[in-house]
């Protein structure tokens, strides 16, 4: 199944209705959902990929969905590619896919690919709720 996303929409009264919360939440970026996790009612995150899965954008809400940023990596902050980047002569230009934010009790991290099928690449963590992120070593 696919899903396309454009628009913000909040479960209301246990799915008897639903609200359009907001119908431009990623600033005319649509694209398929490749994730969509909350952590309590207003702060969560949503991943929209690209058709071809080697672009995604990672949105983040604290207002239940009301509004969206769109989560900016200090991709400067990289000096040195993944083994299998430097391999085939890949550049930070060629990573733009990043994966859905995973949690671990004191700290969220994302990872930075090449494409949604690779495993290695360039990992980010936040220690604020994604305020903030930074180059995990």
């Amino acid at each position: 199944m696919v899903q396309d996303i454009t628009n913000s929409i909040k479960l209301e009264t246990g799915g008897e209705t639903w609200t359009i919360k907001n119908d431009n939440p990623f600033s005319g970026t649509g694209g398929v959902a490749i994730g969509i996790e909350f952590f309590d009612s207003s702060y969560g995150y949503i991943g929209i990929s690209g058709a071809s899965g080697n672009k995604s954008k990672i949105w983040l809400t604290r207002d239940g969905g009301e509004s969206f940023t769109e989560i900016q990596l200090p991709m400067e902050a990289v000096d040195k590619l993944p083994a299998e980047g430097e391999k085939y002569g890949l550049s930070i230009e060629d990573y733009q896919y990043l994966s859905m934010p995973e949690y671990d009790n004191k700290s969220l991290t994302i990872k930075v690919m090449t494409n949604s099928e690779e495993d290695t690449g360039i990992l980010f963590e936040s220690l604020d709720k994604g305020a903030s992120w930074k180059l995990k070593n």
